[in-house]
């Protein structure tokens, strides 16, 4: 059976486990209802020849004259046998025998008929089986002789052949109907066992596109859900892998792109230092403020790649603590104070008191120095930037809003992608990496909150960011700077107030 296939290794069994018993039932039936009639021709014979002595003896008492002879034969007559008086000496005194020559030993039209028929089903053409018993006689004239009863098995075989056809026909038609069944549950456990295999199959072959019909409620339907989710779980890691690999090749040549310009600037200033500019000052001056300003390009784009790789590999949840956000925004304020004040940008917070996320400080403290250099950076001359932040049930909002430039409608939904730069960022004089608002995103998505911008071009732009509150035990304040007694700007409660 190792090569069967499993509709067939089901059915064969379950045919095994239904013809086996049934045949064994119906083998001991057969020999229960035998041996239960011939147990009862028995005692009908031994009764009949006990009840014959007694009525030979109760004549012979009475002083009437018996026909031993006739009586025998009237009595074979009833019990369809042979009746025998035997004397003492073993000789027969009276007999049925002359009446009844074709009972015993010889064979009647039926049987003839049933001759080279089977045995099983048919027993009673052996008529040589026979049953016999005998009664004596006590006091009396008949005294020390025996009436000896014979009778032929054949009405008893023919019971047991009616018995056997009918089991034999039963079990047949058990048989039969057994293994339609079986084969029929067997067909519907295999198949869709079989629809699974190929199905796992053509997952190995790369299609991960299969689904099974899982509307039946057994194991079965189960274990076809199971695979369908599974088929869906690996569709969609491969599809994530593969955007990935497209996001990382797309990436490699990005970055390639974005440092082969300061790269070649820096090395064209170089040649041409080398090649004499050294000597001429005004060249010379010319050539290093290129150098500088390069470096400090490359340098930035260096920072923001070791920023967005530190954010991928951070433990996220070991890192989580809470964070007051009106402490981050004074630190990050006196960092880009002086950026602010060369374009005469006004700085505004809003922020209420003992507002904390839960949350990376390090990495909060990022998200909120990019959105704010952008801010500041593509802002007009003398306008200003505005930050709020609020509760709102078990999370914090942050807006920081600005009068610049603004952003195009058409170029809010790839602002957040890596070394993309809006059409009004491209200034000359405006110079950034492309990855201040990717790192942006990276921050808020590693934190589970969420950020979006509005704009409207040629009056400013608005970035709203909602992150996870520090709620509980956990929501006091956990200062960043452990010597910070009084905060460093004097900021009003509830209002606006300028920096």
């Amino acid at each position: 059976m190792r090569h069967l296939g499993l509709k067939w290794k089901i059915s064969v069994i379950c045919l095994i486990l239904v013809v086996g018993p049934l045949v064994t039932l119906g083998a001991r039936v057969s020999y229960q209802v035998e041996n239960y009639f011939l147990e009862e021709i028995r005692h009908a014979l031994k009764a009949h020849a006990q009840l014959a002595v007694e009525v030979i003896q109760e004549e012979m008492t009475s002083g009437r004259r018996i026909d031993l002879t006739l009586f025998c034969r009237q009595l074979s007559e009833t019990l369809e046998g042979e009746v025998c008086i035997v004397g003492p000496n073993g000789k027969r005194v009276a007999d049925s025998i002359a009446s009844h020559l074709t009972t015993l030993g010889r064979d009647s039209p039926q049987e003839t008929s049933l001759r080279g028929g089977c045995g099983f089903c048919h027993p009673e053409v052996d008529v040589s089986e026979v049953v016999s018993t005998d009664a004596a006689f006590g006091k009396g004239p008949l005294e020390g002789h025996r009436v000896h009863v014979t009778a032929s098995l054949y009405n008893v075989k023919r019971v047991v052949s009616k018995v056997r056809r009918m089991l034999l026909g039963t079990t047949v038609i058990a048989i039969i109907v057994s293994a339609l069944l079986t084969l029929r549950l067997a067909a519907g456990v295999a198949q869709p066992i079989t629809r699974m295999s190929k199905m796992a199959e053509v997952i190995a072959e790369g299609d991960f596109n299969q689904r099974l019909d899982s509307d039946r409620g057994d194991e079965v339907g189960r274990l076809a859900e199971s695979l369908n989710r599974m088929s869906s779980k690996i569709q969609q890691m491969v599809t994530r892998l593969v955007d990935e690999r497209n996001a990382r090749r797309k990436f490699v040549a990005d970055i390639s792109h974005e440092l082969r310009t300061p790269i070649t600037a820096l090395r064209t200033s170089v040649d041409a230092l080398v090649d004499g500019a050294m000597d001429d000052t005004a060249v010379r001056d010319e050539f290093l403020m290129a150098l500088d300003t390069q470096s400090d390009k490359l340098c930035a784009l260096v920072n923001d790649l070791l920023n967005m790789s530190s954010i991928e590999a951070a433990d996220q949840e070991e890192a989580r603590i809470c964070v007051p956000i009106r402490e981050v925004v004074e630190r990050v304020l006196g960092e880009v104070k002086s950026s602010a004040d060369r374009k005469d940008v006004r700085l505004v917070v809003d922020v209420e008191k003992h507002i904390c996320v839960l949350g990376d400080p390090r990495q909060i403290e990022v998200l909120i120095a990019n959105l704010l250099d952008n801010a500041i950076k593509y802002n007009k001359q003398g306008g200003a930037v505005v930050v709020e932040s609020r509760a709102e049930g078990d999370c914090v909002v942050i807006t920081i809003a600005d009068t610049g430039v603004g952003i195009d409608h058409k170029e809010l939904s790839r602002i957040f992608e890596r070394f993309y730069r809006p059409q009004s960022s491209r200034d000359p004089d405006h110079h950034g990496t492309g990855l201040g608002l990717a790192i942006a995103k990276e921050i808020v998505e590693a934190h589970g909150g969420r950020i979006h911008a509005t704009s409207t071009p040629g009056k400013g732009a608005s970035f709203t960011v909602t992150l996870p509150a520090c709620l509980g035990p956990r929501s006091r304040p956990r200062l960043l700077r452990p010597d910070a007694e009084e905060p460093v700007l004097s900021l009003c409660d509830g209002d606006s107030a300028p920096y």
